[in-house]
């Protein structure tokens, strides 16, 4: 324990007696002090102890998107074509229309027949469109002639026995004065 420093005055003067002390008392640091096992011990063990809830959270995040169903899109993938569903109203109907882009530089030699079942969302009827891909690209179009309060349409397309569900929102358009 250090004695206090005491400061004096006298007059106008004042006595400081810090210099004085630190002369009479050296300093040494203290070699012969080793850190303690515990710390030691932390030290290393540390670093790979908290990497281990990182691993467990990224892991879980991975599973539940990789498990998780995905909400249908108007745009997959399917037998080597790009398949993109659009929905649009037009004069009172609602134009659909199924495109296919090849994903490919050279189309396939015997064309793939393709087929598309359109439904609307409340509606008890579907629409069907098919045709042969022979061109890249191309689209199937098909027309509903009352669409009323429909918010979604949904195309189950098959190529050669492949198939992929497709969905997209009918979008509502202000009527033009």
């Amino acid at each position: 324990m250090k004695p206090p420093i005491l400061r004096i005055k006298k007059g106008s003067v004042i006595y400081d007696d810090t210099a004085a002390q630190r002369e009479t008392t050296p300093y040494r640091p203290d070699l012969t002090v080793t850190p303690s096992r515990r710390r030691i011990r932390r030290r290393s063990v540390g670093p790979r102890a908290s990497m281990f809830p990182l691993l467990i959270i990224a892991a879980a995040i991975f599973l539940f998107f990789w498990l998780v169903p995905r909400a249908q899109s108007p745009r997959a993938a399917l037998a080597g074509w790009q398949v993109t569903l659009r929905a649009t109203p037009y004069e009172g109907a609602l134009i659909v229309g199924v495109t296919f882009v090849a994903r490919s530089a050279s189309l396939p030699v015997p064309a793939p027949e393709t087929s598309a079942i359109v439904r609307l969302s409340g509606s008890p009827q579907p629409l069907i469109l098919s045709g042969i891909l022979e061109r890249s690209p191309m689209t199937l179009t098909g027309r509903f002639p009352a669409y009323g309060s429909a918010a979604r349409v949904q195309a189950q397309v098959t190529i050669q026995g492949s198939r992929v569900t497709l969905a997209a929102r009918i979008p509502r358009y202000a009527p033009s004065r």
